[in-house]
């Protein structure tokens, strides 16, 4: 109700205020209604363009980091599928798949930094998907470093663990077949490739037992110096084996295995990632209708007002000029007895002067043909 009183109070006041006005000053008004409203919806409309290709940059740099992730696992994919087999890696303790996957990661990092810096993230409150996407970059990273680390250390070839076992039963195989049947030692590299391969579990087992049956016989012989060195090189092997099989189970176990661990952070983020790409743009999709909706309202309001501002300055400035006319005419056909008493004296414009200029003339020259009339005539002076 309040509302309703102010806003009947504003418009009754307007009215009153435009009646005052001089033509030219509605005139001048009306221009400059018309230019404000312009220069508004200019305004929105700009705003609108501007926060459209804020959004579409927004969208283009979080669509170049997501490119890095991707090529962060290609690197990763090509380090856990290359490197691990490449004796160069092992003796370098790095590669180009390392270094690819590095760099896009730090790419990465750096450009979440700066999305956060956006304006965008603070309107569409994208704070704390960013955080997010932060604090799972930096696990996946952890997550590579520490299989890096367990890779290095299980090695290949001649390198940690696997060196070790290699430079064991190689010097079995050279200096103590005299003791371990070759049979025997080909089984148990056998087994040891064969768990390499696979990491199956029976593999260990047959591994074990056939280490066992070894040691027994060996221990069950007579002895030497040479069965005490080949049995403590054998013990050797043994136990580096079990390391192996130790490190084996941290990097590729089921449950809770690193390798298992950086697929389960790569997927996390690239679905968190994903979620950003939606959030973005969905909220960017309802920002920009609402500023449209603006523009629509008042492109309406615009229209009707110019056209109200048009019908109304056009009634008012020819309705009176009209009625004048009118009067004009009657007062002529009247022989200038019958007064017209303009409707428009009371305006306080133009038009409301001319009606008063009007209504004096006219009273005048009625005053004047009365007078005229009143007087007797004189004879006619006749020939």
């Amino acid at each position: 109700m309040a509302q309703g009183k102010l806003i009947r109070s504003v418009i009754f006041g307007v009215r009153d205020i435009w009646k005052q006005m001089s033509v030219f000053n509605k005139t001048v008004s009306s221009f400059l209604v018309f230019f404000i409203f312009n220069g508004i919806l200019l305004l929105i409309w700009n705003l609108h363009s501007h926060q459209k290709q804020s959004v579409q940059s927004y969208q283009s740099q979080l669509m170049s980091y997501k490119e890095m992730i991707d090529a962060s696992v290609i690197y990763s994919n090509g380090f856990l599928i290359k490197d691990l087999v490449d004796t160069n890696f092992y003796a370098q303790h790095t590669s180009e798949n390392e270094k690819g996957f590095l760099e896009n990661i730090k790419s990465f990092q750096n450009g979440i930094a700066q999305l956060k810096k956006n304006d965008l993230s603070s309107l569409y409150e994208l704070e704390n998907n960013l955080d997010s996407i932060e604090q799972k970059v930096a696990l996946y990273y952890a997550s590579f470093d520490a299989l890096k680390e367990m890779i290095l250390k299980k090695g290949f070839y001649n390198y940690g663990i696997e060196g070790k076992m290699r430079k064991y039963i190689h010097a079995i195989e050279n200096d103590y077949t005299n003791i371990i049947s070759m049979s025997d030692i080909l089984a148990l590299r056998r087994h040891e490739k064969d768990y390499l391969m696979r990491s199956e579990v029976k593999y260990i087992k047959k591994f074990e037992s056939k280490m066992g049956e070894i040691e027994t016989q060996l221990k069950a012989s007579y002895k030497s110096d040479s069965i005490d060195e080949g049995l403590e090189i054998l013990n050797q092997y043994h136990y580096t084996f079990k390391e192996l099989v130790a490190i084996n189970n941290i990097i590729y176990n089921k449950k809770d295995g690193l390798y298992l661990s950086f697929e389960v952070q790569t997927q996390d983020l690239m679905e968190m990632i994903q979620v950003l790409k939606v959030d973005v743009n969905k909220k960017s999709s309802v920002h920009l209708s609402s500023i449209m909706k603006y523009y629509w309202a008042f492109t309406i309001c615009f229209i009707l007002l110019t056209i109200s501002i048009i019908y109304f300055m056009a009634k008012g400035l020819t309705t009176p000029i009209v009625r004048l006319n009118k009067g004009v005419s009657d007062f002529i056909e009247s022989d200038f007895k019958v007064k017209t008493f303009p409707k428009y004296r009371d305006r306080k414009d133009e038009l409301g002067i001319l009606s008063n200029s009007f209504y004096h003339l006219q009273k005048e020259i009625a005053d004047t043909f009365k007078n005229y009339r009143k007087k007797p005539k004189k004879n006619k002076i006749n020939f």
